[in-house]
């Protein structure tokens, strides 16, 4: 594997398929979620404003857009599944 796709190595758990908080979000809200979590620095953070988020996560998805990106992380958020927040003038997202 090349070494910038392994250098935060996440673990993702069995639970996973049956958590409630996962299963209550879209399909698309999901990937969204998937595609997050790699990303996210060693606090769980990263960059939440939509068109950063986009070119970040998910550059290659057409069915991601800037438009509906804030609507899915209303989504995520409302399930706890991040929190996503402003300081100052940058939004963030924590999960």
């Amino acid at each position: 594997m090349p070494r910038e796709i392994v250098k935060k190595p996440r673990m993702i758990y069995p639970q996973v398929a049956t958590s409630l908080s996962i299963a209550g979000v879209s399909a698309l809200a999901e990937l969204l979620f998937w595609r997050i979590l790699p990303q996210a620095d060693d606090q769980g953070r990263l960059p939440g404003e939509p068109r950063q988020l986009k070119a970040t996560v998910c550059p290659m998805r057409e069915e991601l857009t800037v438009d509906n990106i804030p609507e899915l992380l209303t989504e995520l958020e409302e399930s706890k599944l991040i929190i996503h927040y402003s300081n100052v003038s940058t939004d963030y997202i924590q999960i």
